[in-house]
């Protein structure tokens, strides 16, 4: 026979008003020892919700959906899903994940009636991937729907990129940088190329120098030969500031190939997470705030749903702390003189090279 609120209520000695506080959406109107005793209670019991019945009576599934796409490859960082669940666990509510439809892509106002379908009670969409393109214009004003990595007025959940942008470069100037270059190999359109680039527009024209920014998609693809051509100037910058791996690691390599040391002659920099785990942190970074976005998606969508008819702002959630160790203080003058002297005597050497008949 299923164990109810009333067999808990009478072995913890407490309302059963209590027990469905403390096995509710309302865990914080007890005391924790009551709660925990509640909740021990209930395990050793073997107790089970009965959602169905629930649903039925109070018309709530006391479940969240996150909606992911697959975009090129790009699928929603499992940080971003470990700090939403993490949050909703914490009010008793469930996580549940689901692929975005080709009709809700192609339709987005198909998701204001597809909550009893997917059997949850509000849904946080991610635009990790790029977002649909039927959603531009598109607000989620309607039903509790929270959007993550794009940015809106209202009702959104977003790195500051533009944040990380300044903050990065502001670094690479207290290292004593001054000739700093931005670039950005995919020039994608989602909104962070550009908020990064701004971010560090402002920071360098704060110091009173002129941005320099690279932004634009190579013919063929050639990341690595971008990187050259911008490496091989005659004044090339001391430091670079990449949008991304995409652009950072031909970056490394194009250094690599020219024998310009990182981070001896050349600091590079990049806006990543998953590329300093693979490399054990040891890419100078700004750490993407992915578990912060989860948490505080979380916490918009349940607002949402107890209070439907507010107009939350959207959340700009900062990046985290620097790391990594390719960035460095500039070299002198004289030594990038001779640097580029013996750049210059490799080219030379290299055109005259005659080749065995």
């Amino acid at each position: 026979m299923a164990v109810t609120l009333l067999d808990i209520s009478r072995k913890a000695h407490v309302s059963r008003q209590a027990v469905g506080f403390a096995l509710g959406n309302y865990p914080h109107k007890l005391s924790a020892e009551t709660r925990d005793r509640i909740l021990n209670i209930s395990r050793e019991m073997g107790y089970r919700k009965n959602m169905a019945a629930k649903a039925v009576r109070t018309g709530r599934f006391d479940t969240v959906g996150l909606l992911y796409q697959m975009s090129g490859g790009v699928d929603i960082p499992i940080e971003v899903a470990a700090g939403m669940n993490r949050t909703l666990e914490g009010r008793n509510i469930r996580m549940t994940m689901m692929y975005m439809s080709d009709d809700i892509q192609k339709s987005p106002n198909l998701i204001d009636s597809s909550f009893c379908e997917l059997m949850v009670d509000g849904l946080v969409l991610s635009c990790w991937g790029g977002v649909p393109s039927a959603f531009n214009g598109w607000a989620p004003t309607k039903s509790p729907v929270v959007m993550i990595n794009t940015k809106l007025p209202n009702f959104s959940v977003y790195p500051d990129d533009r944040g990380a942008g300044r903050k990065a470069t502001e670094y690479l100037l207290k290292l004593g940088h001054r000739r700093i270059a931005y670039a950005d190999f995919i020039a994608s359109g989602h909104y962070s190329t550009l908020e990064r680039a701004k971010g560090y527009e402002s920071a360098m024209i704060s110091a009173g120098l002129v941005p320099r920014k690279i932004v634009r998609h190579p013919q063929h693809e050639d990341f690595i030969g971008e990187a050259t051509r911008l490496l091989s100037e005659a004044r090339r910058p001391t430091a670079v500031l990449a949008y991304s791996n995409h652009t950072f690691f031909p970056l490394l390599l194009a250094s690599a190939n020219l024998g310009i040391g990182v981070p001896r002659d050349l600091s590079l920099m990049t806006f990543d997470s998953r590329s300093c785990r693979i490399t054990n942190a040891t890419i100078s970074a700004l750490i993407h705030p992915e578990d912060a976005i989860g948490c505080a998606a979380a916490e918009m969508v349940l607002e949402r749903i107890e209070n439907p008819e507010l107009v939350l702002p959207s959340v700009a959630v900062p990046f985290k702390e620097i790391v990594g160790y390719t960035c460095a203080p500039p070299p002198n003058e004289e030594h990038l003189k001779r640097k580029n002297q013996m750049f210059k005597n490799v080219q030379y050497r290299t055109r005259n090279v005659q080749c065995p008949s």
